[in-house]
């Protein structure tokens, strides 16, 4: 849930393209270590999947996205689907879902980017089940804030 909430800031950052080719790739590398593989492999609807090799073979996270996006007047929902995974070496493996995003003021004004929604997470190695919902629900409470929990998924 962390790595997830973390990622966040980099959510926020436009360095390639919102919508590449399809074949497109991309790769790189993080502080850590860790090798970053990304790759178009559908145009329509858009798929993205990405890879992610720990440093050390510490951890294996990928998946895929794809979005559908509904325009408004000055701004953009985008509904995303898709599914990650982050493996570890002693055969732990957590399953979760992506968040949606909002785009405001996409003619005019300010652009801004919300991300929004429920993910869920699911180990279940170790039993555990876990969400979070990002962004207000209401007008009254901020695009930041953010409220989840965590289960044993064997008691109630």
């Amino acid at each position: 849930m962390t790595s997830s909430l973390s990622f966040i800031y980099f959510t926020h950052t436009f360095e390639k393209p919102l919508n590449p080719l399809l074949g497109e790739t991309w790769e790189g590398s993080m502080e850590d270590g860790s090798k970053l593989f990304m790759e178009q492999i559908c145009h329509h609807p858009p798929i993205s999947f990405i890879t992610i090799d720990g440093p050390g073979n510490n951890y294996r996270a990928y998946g895929y996205s794809s979005f559908t996006p509904k325009a408004h007047l000055n701004s953009v929902d985008l509904n995303v689907t898709g599914a990650k995974v982050i493996e570890f070496p002693d055969q732990t493996k957590i399953e979760y879902d992506p968040h949606c995003h909002t785009f405001k003021n996409t003619l005019f004004g300010t652009l801004r980017h919300i991300i929004n929604g429920k993910v869920t997470f699911v180990d279940k190695k170790n039993g555990i089940s876990a969400w979070y919902h990002i962004g207000g629900a209401s007008k009254n409470v901020p695009s930041d804030y953010f409220v989840g929990e965590i289960r044993n998924m064997y008691t109630n």
